[in-house]
């Protein structure tokens, strides 16, 4: 039978190399979530941006049509 220490040993040098590995794996994930989680918040900021403007641009038709039916209105009267 295998000495035990060495038995124990053999298994301390198996789980340093699993646990290696399961870094290295975490490792490559969180980069890989780190950069997905600042693409879609540049993505929303992006859509925010532009909404932004779109709605503005709808405020000032808005208001120019408004101007024009302040103007018939005074002109009728």
């Amino acid at each position: 039978m295998a000495d035990p220490e060495n038995h124990t040993l053999q298994l301390l040098r198996e789980f340093r190399r699993e646990f290696k590995e399961f870094h290295k794996e975490f490792s490559d994930f969180r980069v890989h979530t780190d950069e997905r989680f600042e693409e879609l918040a540049r993505l929303f900021a992006g859509e925010s941006v532009l909404g932004r403007y779109a709605a503005a641009d709808v405020d000032k038709r808005i208001q120019a049509l408004e101007k024009r039916m302040t103007k018939l209105e005074r002109a009728r009267s």
